[in-house]
């Protein structure tokens, strides 16, 4: 029996993979009615070359693949597309970012979390949607503790309390009259009251012993001196 004739669009599907380093068993899905030996003859039938070798295989996201799964209209992410093909996120974001303009666009951004997101739908040389401007720090937590309060309403409850026992550890405790310490303190101004008025009483009277030094004598009083001559009486 006759194998079945290659089509036009199986030839188009072998030229786009044959060039890559992936392993056969791979995409080999893509050609459902031609085997592995098949595949390799048709190759080298068409000249395509000697295929490259990969010490370590990677699971390459293909083209059709994603033309394919937006083929129903349905906008998706790059988180999205990953996962129902099953390869590498930024393999994806590789793809859509050389086909963008060409064969995809954002159609749309969607707020999932904090961010905006990029939704992709299939179309040739259509403007992509604008995309918003990013919410500022204040925003972001408005949002993240809406969805908590929404979602995880115990989780809320418990952060509420945490935050009043912390706000009321940081208030300022009001102060308390301690009488020992008050008594020690005004016990130690009267004593250096004191000391000061002793310091003082000492200057005096060392100034008063210096001026009273008359004649070079020391200890000299300020009286006139006693010559020896007695006033008579009349």
């Amino acid at each position: 029996m006759n194998a079945p004739k290659w089509t036009e669009p199986e030839k188009a599907i072998l030229s786009e993979w044959w060039p890559t380093s992936n392993p056969i068993r791979l995409w080999a899905h893509l050609l459902p009615e031609k085997s592995e030996a098949a595949i390799i003859g048709k190759a080298r039938r068409m000249k395509l070359g000697i295929r490259p070798v990969s010490r370590k295989p990677t699971y390459v996201h293909s083209w059709i693949c994603i033309e394919q799964l937006l083929s129903d209209g349905i906008v998706r992410s790059v988180p999205e597309i990953a996962e129902r093909t099953g390869f590498n996120a930024s393999v994806v974001r590789k793809q859509m970012k050389d086909r963008i303009g060409l064969q995809v666009y954002v159609s749309e951004w969607r707020l999932e979390g904090t961010k905006y997101v990029a939704h992709f739908a299939l179309g040739a040389f259509k403007p992509n949607a604008r995309r918003p401007k990013p919410k500022t720090h204040a925003e972001k937590q408005r949002l993240y503790y809406e969805r908590r309060k929404r979602f995880r309403p115990d989780d809320h409850e418990e952060h509420l309390r945490k935050r009043r026992l912390l706000d009321a550890s940081k208030r300022a405790a009001p102060k308390t009259a301690d009488i020992a310490a008050s008594w020690i303190t005004n016990a130690q101004t009267i004593h250096a009251t004191q000391e000061n008025g002793v310091q003082e009483e000492s200057a005096q009277e060392a100034g008063m012993a210096g001026q009273v030094n008359v004649g070079g004598m020391s200890g000299a009083s300020l009286f006139p001196r006693y010559t020896g001559v007695l006033l008579s009486r009349s």
